[in-house]
């Protein structure tokens, strides 16, 4: 089949008008309250938050008392044979005995070593670090979600780019066609027109199928259909204003990650609490609310019933258990120093990542200059080549080589443009200032 231009051309615009029409419009701020609502991973989190929660109670903790009542029935056939030392014989067959026993208790612990108070200052702090692992999972989902937002922005502007290429790469085969026509050019500058339109439109495809994927990544962490169609006309904006110093400070008081490793110390630090209060004595009071009745055909005594109040009190001194207590200090102590130590090492991490992409941050902003800069001169390039080629004092792959001078530099300014916005979006997020809502 004959290759047509206009064809060609026609289908491009074609195809990117019915996307377009078919495609609801999404702001990142919509895409980030439909995450927060309908993201799995979030959910789960909040879930688990909430256990925690629920745990933390002085119940919990073992400071309340426990009351509990009970009731039973018991009934029996007893034979019985009764020989006194008079002489005398009691003899029953088949005598039936009944008791009912219930009643009211309560079972309080006093005194335990000052444990529950250790126990109920650590669900405490398991409380507050369900909750930095909830704003840790929304912080980590929502730099997904961003930087899956802005590399579809990026492939956007580069399917915009691909596109120009193309009207530039179309323009130049019509002149070459124009030229064999009036017999100053061969068919040779025809068909290698041709071939770079398709190798561009083949690049279109390819940017395309990228877009197309980075949707359906950006819709499952939305929590919907992976085949959701939608575009944006959001811009990559690069704050240029950060300070290198002041991320390092806002990291130390707003790293979530740092402030969940600080209450683990923290956690451990109550649990050798909780074992220490083991080597003390434990006093427990005890009180209820008893009602008992009992009969008997056989026996002295034919029914008894019991009822009343009743309360005591139970000390429990520990003497020996063969060390266990002693030990199990020692190993949370060493697991206190485990996460301390730990905790070092994230700070020390934490530092390096700053280190390291503010150096990605500020190199990506330079050269976004630099490229910016290039695509200035290389636009004027490909105007003066295609009027030169029209006339003939260039070739077609002189042509070539300026036009993907611009397309590489234009292609460079998106990379580098991306590049620095993650740059930035990780930096927000160890410094504790990421947008999630």
């Amino acid at each position: 089949m004959k290759f047509n231009a206009k064809y060609f051309c026609c289908l491009i615009i074609v195809v990117a008008l019915t996307s377009n029409a078919i495609a609801q419009t999404l702001t990142l701020a919509e895409a980030r309250a439909l995450t927060l609502s309908n993201n799995y991973g979030i959910q789960i989190q909040q879930l688990n938050s909430d256990i925690a929660t629920l745990q933390n109670t002085a119940g919990y903790a073992g400071m309340l008392p426990t009351i509990s009542a009970t009731a039973a029935y018991n009934t029996e056939l007893t034979n019985s044979e009764q020989q006194y030392f008079s002489g005398d014989v009691r003899s029953v067959t088949n005598a039936g005995a009944n008791a009912f026993d219930a009643g009211v208790y309560l079972n309080w612990t006093l005194f335990d070593g000052f444990a529950m108070f250790a126990t109920r200052d650590k669900l405490s702090e398991l409380a507050a670090k369900g909750e930095l692992q909830l704003k840790n999972e929304i912080e980590y989902t929502m730099y997904d979600l961003n930087a899956a937002w802005y590399q579809m922005i990026q492939l956007q502007e580069a399917a915009d780019v691909n596109n120009k290429n193309i009207e530039v790469s179309l323009e130049r085969y019509r002149i070459a066609k124009n030229r064999e026509t009036l017999g100053a050019a061969s068919h040779l500058d025809v068909l290698q027109a041709e071939v770079d339109l398709h190798t561009d439109s083949a690049s279109l495809m390819q940017t395309n199928l990228q877009l197309k994927n980075t949707k359906a990544k950006i819709n499952n962490i939305i929590g919907r259909d992976p085949s959701t169609e939608f575009t944006s006309t959001d811009n990559i904006v690069v704050n240029t204003g950060i300070i290198y110093s002041d991320v390092v400070t806002k990291s130390i008081e707003n790293n979530t990650e740092l402030q969940i490793a600080k209450k683990d110390e923290a956690i451990y630090n109550l649990q050798i609490k909780e074992f220490k209060a083991m080597l003390y004595p434990e006093l427990n009071l005890t009180g209820g609310y008893g009602y008992l009745k009992s009969t008997s055909e056989a026996g002295f005594v034919e029914s008894n019933l019991n009822y009343g109040p009743s309360v005591g009190l139970s000390l429990n001194i520990p003497l020996f258990n063969g060390f266990t207590t002693s030990k199990n200090i020692d190993i949370a102590q060493i697991g206190q120093q485990i996460v301390t130590t730990q905790t070092q090492q994230l700070q020390l991490d934490i530092n390096t990542w700053i280190y390291t992409l503010y150096n990605q941050y500020t190199t990506s902003l330079a050269l976004m200059e630099l490229e910016q800069r290039n695509i200035e001169a290389a636009q004027q390039n490909v105007t003066i080549a295609l009027a030169k080629f029209d006339l003939g004092n260039i070739t077609s792959v002189e042509l070539r080589e300026i036009q993907q001078a611009l397309l590489n530099a234009q292609n460079r300014l998106l990379l580098e443009t991306l590049n620095a916005k993650l740059a930035e979006l990780q930096l927000m997020k160890i410094s504790g200032q990421l947008p999630v809502n």
